[in-house]
């Protein structure tokens, strides 16, 4: 485990856990101690019920201020061009005279002496300075190619349900501006290939379920305060229902901007499915899982009904995931 954790240390499919004491850390630490009160006064009935619905976890294990959930999304790689430099290639010579062409889609060098003229690619003489397209020119008799180096980096986003719908981030910038404190879930991927490539499918749908936070494009997708609230009053376990809209996010796990509403007439205007945090986040692992064996075996729960801080619960005490570290 890294401690602190930084945005670099995230990977692809990790789940991205946020604590604080706002509205919703509020109102999950009234419904946990009502659990726990009910526990107390209907003990020892209390436990044959909580085996017989197979809680996995329970209210009671996760924190209450765990207000928010994100999942790491696929890498976005973006191009970098460095300032281009000049690079001299060819040097004067008495009685040379030098010319500049394209041959076939490449730059040519020209070189004319005693009537004799040679051809050189220039593409070839600047090749070890990484320069796809050399821009020649000849000064005072030197011939240059102005070089223009290029590189690629990949940058971590984090893609969430908010009040603007489902938009992803660069998770440089969520780091940089969120308040609270973060914390880094991980699938125990060493020497598990099914579960590194379930996170990584996880993280390319979220990306394409997400549009890019602050941006002109658009989203169908709503926060949904009501299915937020009602989500801690229902039975957070994989059931029959869980399995049924597993089936649904599996189907519409191409589709960009995720499935449609379950609302006929919003579904009819092409408006997206409501979503709230840890909902969306675990309907993004449950659309990449091949069928309901391996959504219980890494994330049993029902998206529709797991609240933030239940779906801490699950994570911090379930033997396929593992804590990366926390700020």
């Amino acid at each position: 485990m890294r401690l602190p954790l930084t945005y670099n240390d995230l990977q692809p499919g990790d789940l991205l856990l946020c604590y604080g004491w706002n509205a919703v850390g509020t109102l999950q630490g009234v419904v946990k101690s009502t659990h726990r009160l009910l526990r107390v006064a209907t003990f020892p009935l209390s436990v044959p019920i909580m085996l017989a619905t197979g809680d996995p976890v329970g209210v009671g294990k996760g924190s209450a201020s765990c207000n928010h959930a994100l999942v790491v999304g696929e890498r976005l790689v973006v191009s970098h061009t460095d300032d281009p430099t000049v690079v001299p290639i060819g040097e004067h010579v008495l009685g040379t005279r030098y010319g500049i062409k394209k041959l076939d889609g490449h730059w040519q060098l020209q070189c004319t002496l005693n009537g004799v003229s040679t051809n050189r690619d220039i593409h070839d003489v600047v090749s070890q300075h990484g320069a796809p397209e050399p821009n020649p020119s000849v000064q005072q008799g030197v011939v240059n190619a102005l070089i223009a180096r290029s590189h690629e980096v990949e940058h971590p986003r984090v893609c969430h349900s908010t009040g603007g719908g489902c938009n992803w981030q660069y998770a440089s910038t969520y780091f940089g501006t969120h308040t609270g404190k973060l914390a880094a879930f991980r699938l125990r991927g060493t020497g598990n290939p099914q579960a590194r490539q379930l996170a990584m499918r996880t993280s390319q749908i979220a990306a394409r379920w997400a549009v890019e936070s602050g941006t002109n494009h658009t989203t169908d997708t709503r926060y949904s305060n009501w299915k937020a609230f009602w989500s801690a009053f229902h039975m957070h376990t994989y059931g029959d229902g869980a399995e049924k809209r597993a089936r649904i996010y599996r189907t519409h796990m191409n589709t960009p901007g995720g499935p449609p509403s379950s609302n006929s007439s919003r579904a009819a205007r092409n408006e997206k499915k409501d979503w709230f945090c840890s909902m969306f986040a675990i309907a993004c692992y449950h659309a990449a899982t091949a069928d309901a064996v391996e959504a219980k075996t890494y994330l049993a729960l029902d998206a529709k009904h797991t609240t933030p801080m239940t779906l801490d619960g699950y994570v911090r005490s379930s033997s396929q995931w593992q804590l990366v570290g926390t700020t």
